[in-house]
C-alpha cells in the first residue's frame, strides 16, 4: 500500500504523454544534509525543458509578503496570555535576538517560521527549493509555479487567527521540550518514508476543516496544474 512508500523522487509518464517529467518532493531549509540527493535529481531535472517549483522563490516581492502577514485589527499582545507573550517573547530573544514587540502585528502562523530550525539554520546560502530554481535558471529551464502567492496567502487566512495561536503554541511546546519535531520531520525526509511524512503532516490539533483546505485543497489545485504544464513539456 501506500503507507510503504518510499521515495522523493517519481516519474510521471504514460497517457499519451511524449516525454517523461519528474515530481520531487523538496523541503524548504538549509539544513546540509537535504542537499546530500542522489545525482539523478538533478540529472533529470537538467533533461526537462520546465521546472516547476511551489512557488517561483526569485520573483517574490518580499514587501507584499511581509504586508500579508500582518495583522491590520489585532496584535498578538491581545491574542496572547501575559505569560504566553513573555514566553515567546524570551524563546525569539534567545533564537534571533530579536523580542516578541518587533512582531507584535504579524499573524501568529507567520511567527511559527522564526523558530523550530534549531541549529541547522543556514549551513547553505539558500534553501533546497531556492537551489533547485537556481540549477533551473542556469540551464535555462522555463519556469511555472504550482500556486500563485494570493492563494497561498488565502489557505493561511483560512485559519482562524485562534487556532494560528494554537499552532505556535505547539510549535513552541514541541520545539522546548526537546521532542525536535523539526529533526524528526528531516530524518523522515531523509529516509524518503511516504507514510511517516504523511502522518507527521497531519497535525491532530487542526480541525478538519482546516487541514483540507490547507492541506488537501492546495494539492488538488497543484495536481491540475502539474497535469497541464507534463503535457506541454517535459517538467
Amino acid at each position: 500500500g501506500q503507507s510503504e512508500q518510499k521515495g522523493l523522487l517519481w516519474e510521471i509518464s504514460g497517457k499519451g504523454l511524449k516525454k517523461s517529467s519528474y515530481l520531487y518532493g523538496t523541503i524548504h531549509i538549509q539544513a546540509k544534509k537535504v542537499f546530500q540527493y542522489d545525482p539523478i535529481v538533478e540529472e533529470k531535472l537538467k533533461k526537462c525543458k520546465a521546472f516547476a517549483p511551489e512557488l517561483i522563490l526569485d520573483e517574490i516581492n518580499q514587501l507584499e509578503v511581509m504586508q500579508q502577514m500582518m495583522m491590520t485589527d489585532n496584535s498578538l499582545d491581545k491574542l496572547l496570555t501575559a505569560e504566553q507573550f513573555h514566553r515567546i517573547d524570551s524563546l525569539l530573544k534567545k533564537e534571533i535576538g530579536v523580542g516578541l514587540a518587533t512582531f507584535n502585528k504579524m499573524k501568529p502562523f507567520a511567527l511559527i517560521a522564526q523558530f523550530g530550525q534549531g541549529d541547522l539554520k543556514n549551513e547553505m546560502p539558500v534553501p533546497l527549493d531556492m537551489h533547485l530554481l537556481k540549477i533551473a535558471r542556469e540551464n535555462k529551464l522555463k519556469t511555472f509555479a504550482l500556486e500563485t502567492l494570493e492563494e497561498q496567502i488565502a489557505a493561511i487566512n483560512t485559519i482562524p487567527l485562534e487556532e494560528q495561536v494554537t499552532m505556535l503554541l505547539e510549535t513552541l511546546t514541541d520545539t522546548l521540550g526537546g521532542n525536535g519535531q523539526f529533526d524528526e520531520l528531516i530524518t523522515v525526509y531523509l529516509q524518503q518514508d511516504l507514510g511517516q511524512i504523511m502522518t507527521m503532516t497531519e497535525d491532530p490539533s487542526l480541525p478538519k476543516a482546516i487541514q483540507e483546505e490547507f492541506i488537501v485543497h492546495r494539492n488538488k489545485v497543484m495536481v491540475t496544474r502539474i497535469a497541464d504544464f507534463v503535457k506541454q513539456q517535459p517538467t
